[in-house]
């Protein structure tokens, strides 16, 4: 049973929104709790070097949010070797 072996990190997105406030995606999923963010809406994981960042881009996400801000001071302190092509990010956005 492949699906049983994978490691899953969902993002949100515009369609989760169509429930009450995303809970049964949160309910379904349980994503990470960022310590951070002190949120599953957002968060970061780390697996060795590589840091994915992911993001939900139906929050607020204007340069002075709690979400952008949280973005920009974790990058900061992102201390991974990864850079450039192999740096990734999670993000859906509406269609």
């Amino acid at each position: 049973d492949l699906i049983g072996q994978l490691v899953i990190y969902p993002a949100l997105g515009n369609h989760d929104y169509l429930t009450k406030q995303a809970q049964p995606y949160l309910d379904f999923f349980s994503p990470p709790r960022d310590e951070a963010s002190k949120t599953e809406r957002y968060y970061r994981i780390r697996w060795g070097h590589l840091e994915v960042w992911s993001l939900d881009s139906n929050q607020d996400h204007g340069p002075d949010s709690a979400q952008t801000t949280w973005l920009r001071r974790t990058l900061a302190a992102s201390d991974s070797t990864v850079r450039g092509r192999e740096a990734f990010k999670s993000l859906r956005f509406m269609a």
